[in-house]
């Protein structure tokens, strides 16, 4: 009984594993655009608005922290 539960539970990591395995191999880093728009110019300062877009296209979320 003992060996066949050893034998259920290893089966079991070895597919696990192999869904972990999967999955790391589908992560793709996600796609970060800053775009900077001249408001304006004087002789002593530049104002620019930054915008930041971020697509990510794993199923996971990312957190940003600013």
């Amino acid at each position: 009984m003992i060996v066949v539960l050893l034998v259920a539970a290893m089966i079991l990591n070895i597919v696990a594993g192999a869904f972990l395995f999967l999955d790391i191999q589908q992560m793709n880093l996600p796609e970060i655009t800053l775009t900077l728009e001249i408001v304006n110019i004087t002789a002593t300062e530049a104002i620019l608005q930054p915008t930041i877009t971020v697509h990510n296209p794993n199923s996971f979320p990312i957190f940003l922290k600013t």
